[in-house]
């Protein structure tokens, strides 16, 4: 469980998940973490990244290849018509941090999404047609608009931007003026 679900079962609020597309330039393969970061500094992200998800009772894997995140977040937004989008975000989630499953790949995605109980063949055919395409580029708009330039980024109805993974209790404390 998450510190959004924690949160959620400790003060309901309502939410609304929008996708971000972090490196849109992304090969659709992905690319080796060592491209962009160098071995010291893979081990202080992923190292911190583990921690974190130790907290939550999360085992976490270092991915072999950072996903081009396009075909996970057009399969998210087909999950969201589904009404179901929490089980879909839940598996992609574990998917990638928890086995390192190259959640950019269609066959992966598809195997993902139907482990959440989406059918593959209607997100394949949506994939293909491109169909979710505006509201990616509508969640980039957004994003821009909102100053959202990382992940995770939470907004509130009142203006407070909470950028970046944070403690529980600092999330408490930044979304509700604790």
């Amino acid at each position: 469980m998450g510190y959004v679900d924690r949160l959620l079962q400790e003060t309901p609020f309502e939410t609304e998940w929008v996708s971000y597309e972090i490196h849109p330039e992304r090969a659709p393969e992905g690319e080796p973490p060592t491209e962009r970061f160098s071995p010291a500094d893979l081990r202080m992200i992923y190292g911190a990244f583990q921690e974190k998800a130790a907290r939550l009772g999360l085992s976490v894997v270092i991915p072999s290849m950072m996903a081009n995140s396009r075909p996970a977040i057009l399969a998210g937004e087909f999950a969201k018509d589904a009404g179901a989008f929490d089980a879909y975000h839940r598996a992609a989630f574990e998917a990638y941090f928890g086995r390192g499953v190259n959640i950019g790949l269609r066959e992966e995605i598809l195997a993902v999404a139907a482990g959440a109980g989406l059918d593959p063949a209607a997100l394949d055919e949506a994939l293909d047609s491109g169909r979710h395409l505006p509201r990616l580029d509508e969640n980039r708009r957004r994003a821009a608009a909102s100053g959202v330039s990382a992940v995770p980024t939470f907004l509130t109805s009142d203006g407070v931007r909470v950028v970046g993974a944070r403690s529980l209790d600092d999330l408490r404390r930044s979304l509700f003026r604790e």
